[in-house]
């Protein structure tokens, strides 16, 4: 089967938060395929049985969310179910997200899997979505380098998505334009470290004296390691900016609401208030004249 949009998300969540107003949108008249890269638990998660059923129990809760907000959005999709960055990753992948991505063999079968995936299932007029990788999951960075590569063989129909919640946070925007060479803005450290650190707070609960030591190291990451230029070679990026109508704003937000096992992590709590402020919120920083809308940029 062909289809109009393919929406690349490296978690269950993803495509559904960063994308869900627009996936609400096309669906009455559009094909739609979710791809789901990671999920899937190691089989060797812990050697504690205890502790590895766990793991699985909430895998299988967390696919049964997504099903539930797939059905919603009528749109179909496909689990690839590589284990994610917690299963596989080492202490210094975990550091240092962005190190060593096309050096190993998950990245080079994904790019292989997903080049396949989407030229078998494309329609010859469609649009194929990565996430940005705002935030430097690793997860979403190998996403992104894979997107990129298909982006050097002249795939004019590819662009990538402001990934959610990673955007709310304060200067993870600024920082993942730094890394892409867009722009070099610099600002202070101890005031970038205050309004990341308020922000936790606020949504999670955070002690705000507790969390600040961990917070200096996640700022100084992005700051010295993540602002680095990178090897990735981009000449330009074009913003496109999609509104949303308020029935599918509302309706993304029905969908979000599936995923209850996540939401308290992703908003503070599961009220359709706690979502809608955060969403509008992202979506006045990029034009307060708008009702909602979701950011795309297409790199050349």
């Amino acid at each position: 089967m062909s289809y109009d949009s393919i929406y690349i998300s490296p978690h269950e969540d993803d495509a559904v938060l960063s994308c869900g107003g627009k996936i609400a949108s096309e669906h009455k008249n559009k094909k739609i395929l979710i791809i789901t890269i990671f999920g899937r638990p190691s089989e060797i998660t812990s050697k504690k049985f205890a502790r590895r059923k766990k793991a699985f129990d909430e895998y299988e809760t967390r696919n049964i969310e997504d099903s539930g907000a797939m059905e919603f959005l009528n749109v179909d999709y496909v689990r690839l179910e590589y284990p994610e960055l917690f299963f596989r990753g080492s202490l210094l992948t975990l550091i240092f997200p962005t190190i060593d991505v096309k050096k190993n063999d998950l990245y080079s079968d994904l790019y292989i899997k997903l080049k396949s995936l989407i030229t078998e299932h494309l329609s010859s007029n469609g649009y194929v979505f990565f996430p940005l990788a705002i935030g430097a999951h690793r997860d979403h960075f190998i996403t992104f380098q894979v997107g990129k590569a298909l982006t050097n063989e002249n795939r004019e129909n590819l662009f990538f998505y402001e990934d959610i919640p990673y955007v709310f946070v304060p200067y993870y925007f600024m920082y993942r334009m730094n890394n892409l060479c867009m722009n070099d803005e610099r600002q202070n450290i101890v005031k970038q470290i205050v309004s990341i650190n308020s922000y936790f707070s606020e949504v999670h609960g955070y002690s705000k004296v507790l969390s600040l030591i961990p917070l200096f190291f996640v700022v100084l990451i992005h700051v010295v390691c993540i602002k680095r230029k990178s090897n990735i070679k981009i000449n330009e990026m074009e913003p496109y900016v999609f509104e949303v109508k308020e029935t599918d704003f509302f309706k993304k937000i029905s969908a979000i609401q599936q995923y209850k096992s996540q939401l308290k992590l992703l908003f503070g709590n599961d009220s359709v208030s706690s979502i809608e402020k955060r969403l509008r919120e992202y979506s006045q920083k990029i034009n307060s004249a708008i009702f909602y809308q979701e950011r795309c940029w297409k790199i050349y």
